[in-house]
């Protein structure tokens, strides 16, 4: 199509009076999502029976802690020294590490490895069992978590070798390693040998709130570092979930799609250009759509084919809003104000990430910032691959946020290509001036659109978190 085919934008004010077309109604998307959001809160409901016939899906283990409550277990804890791992010949996870690496993720997704013995008899293993046997007590051998991916361990130059495999439904040992405490092994886990004390509660999860007091200010204690609360589901039951998600993310760009094209009917001096744009060129804002929602699902599928990377990375993300360079909005949310949240929340995805690193370097005007938004997509794609415990409960109400969100850099990477074409159009025009401005009012246009869609969405984001996810 060339350039001469698209029509001129004019000013509201010369806009011909005509008869409109019928829009498009708004029924069958809303119904869509609204299905989408049905399958994943039936599948919350599902999952909670699941769980609660699965063994040890509430442990919690506290390396470095001994906490004297009735129900603990002694435990002793070593980092791993060195794991024997199998060839990886995956090309898709050597992709996804690669890519871990290019985001400077690398050194931080590296999480430590622990062995750990507990004070249980070997017997109360055996309903944890995926595969494999039991180890011997006091022999040098040991179960591997579910997403734990070695054959064998190291401890003071003696092998350990991996017996078993623990089911995916386990807490407190996804990527670590157990067995039984016995004297002949003691000497593995003495303090000179590396090892801290600390404590082992079968029912951890649902005594939280015991073993972990809530500070009442800064002065407080901090409170013991934990492991656990994070299990794996099915497999049927992980892409169910990610099917329910797509069923919301397409009823949501129908809807806002048909939104937009009534919108563009109306005059406005600020949205109008950006609103035509959007139905003018439908076969583009078409192929940003293409481009984007498949990055996002496939790397989502990728997640749920690779949940080892995907543990890692959500453990590492975790690290980033508590820790990290986003902790002011792990912060923002902790604090239970919702208008804080909601502005921590806006200012990383707006001045940030659309204003920063989308629009400003596409203004001079090659449209770099789809790549970033592209590469974006894939990372927050793999890390919300629904395939921990809780995750469908979740997002039957944050898969909105998913969409308002999502849609919201759509039409900013769509904003950013129509820039550089109606420039490159200007040179043709009649009418230079004209097209000038008229391009400057369908950037800046919609740079401003892009940011009341993600206040809305933060607005949403922060209410819903803080109210129903248990900030």
């Amino acid at each position: 199509m060339s350039l001469s085919e698209y029509p001129e934008i004019p000013l509201e004010e010369e806009v011909p009076a005509g008869p409109a077309k019928p829009a498009r109604g708004l029924m069958a998307p809303i119904m869509l999502l609204l299905l989408g959001v049905l399958v994943l809160a039936m599948l919350g409901v599902v999952e909670d029976r699941w769980a609660a016939a699965q063994p040890w899906i509430d442990a919690l283990v506290f390396p470095k802690d001994v906490i004297d409550i009735e129900g603990r277990a002694p435990v002793w804890a070593r980092k791993v020294e060195r794991v024997s791992v199998s060839p990886e010949s995956d090309p898709l996870k050597a992709a996804v590490k690669t890519l871990l690496e290019t985001e400077g993720l690398g050194e931080e997704v590296s999480l430590p490895e622990y062995v750990f013995a507990i004070e249980t008899p070997v017997a109360s293993f055996a309903p944890l069992l995926a595969s494999g046997r039991l180890p011997e007590p006091g022999h040098p051998e040991v179960l591997a978590g579910d997403l734990a991916d070695g054959n064998s361990i190291l401890l003071d130059q003696v092998f350990f070798t991996v017996t078993g495999r623990l089911r995916g439904s386990v807490s407190g040992f996804i990527v670590d390693y157990v067995l039984p405490y016995h004297p002949d092994i003691a000497q593995f886990f003495s303090e000179t040998a590396g090892a801290t004390r600390g404590s082992f509660f079968v029912d951890g999860l649902s005594r939280v709130g015991d073993l972990l007091p809530p500070r009442k200010s800064e002065e407080d204690v901090t409170p013991p570092d934990f492991i656990g609360g994070q299990v794996r589901i099915p497999k049927p039951y992980a892409w169910t979930a990610w099917l329910g998600l797509i069923l919301v993310a397409a009823g949501g760009i129908t809807a806002y799609i048909r939104v937009f094209e009534r919108l563009s009917l109306r005059p406005s001096v600020l949205f109008g250009p950006i609103l035509r744009e959007t139905v003018t060129r439908r076969r583009l804002f078409a192929a940003m759509h293409i481009i984007m929602f498949p990055t996002f699902f496939g790397a989502m599928a990728a997640g749920l084919c690779l949940p080892g990377l995907n543990y890692r990375l959500t453990e590492y993300m975790g690290f980033v809003f508590t820790q990290g360079d986003l902790s002011y909005i792990g912060d923002a949310y902790a604090s239970g104000d919702i208008l804080k949240a909601t502005a921590a929340t806006f200012i990383n995805n707006y001045v940030v990430q659309t204003l920063g690193l989308t629009f400003a370097i596409s203004f001079f005007p090659v449209p770099l910032g789809i790549l970033k938004t592209l590469v974006s997509f894939g990372m927050v794609g793999f890390g919300m691959a629904p395939l921990w415990h809780g995750a469908a409960a979740g997002y039957a109400y944050h898969s909105i946020t998913m969409v308002l969100e999502l849609e919201a850099y759509v039409l900013a990477c769509f904003a950013i290509t129509v820039w550089p074409i109606r420039w490159a159009r200007t040179f043709f025009s009649s009418s230079p001036g004209h097209e000038i401005f008229t391009n400057l009012r369908i950037f800046f246009g919609g740079a401003i659109l892009a940011g009341v869609m993600l206040a809305i969405a933060a607005l949403y984001e922060a209410t819903t978190l803080i109210l129903l996810g248990g900030f």
